[in-house]
């Protein structure tokens, strides 16, 4: 289970985020709100692209989580588009 966020950067409004000292770890069941804009959405589509294994949209997204077995580091690098042979 994911513990929290340690930095996401290139997210969105989580452009640069830091987690903030002190922040508890999440639990089962979190409720995440805010103002329009904050980046809900964002967060939301995030942890759906986690489970597939994707970052649909996010071509330079860097991020660190912490979960209860550890923490991991990814980065996703922009692929080259792909070129079709002439015909």
């Amino acid at each position: 289970m994911i513990r929290h966020f340690d930095k996401i950067e290139n997210l969105g409004v989580f452009a640069k985020y830091a987690k903030p000292a002190g922040m508890t770890p999440f639990a089962k069941f979190n409720l995440i709100y805010g103002l329009n804009g904050s980046g809900k959405t964002t967060l939301s589509r995030f942890f759906q692209d986690l489970n597939a294994g994707a970052a649909v949209g996010f071509d330079e997204l860097k991020y660190k989580i912490s979960t209860e077995e550890g923490s991991f580091t990814v980065s996703v690098a922009r692929r080259p588009p792909c070129m079709m042979a002439p015909t």
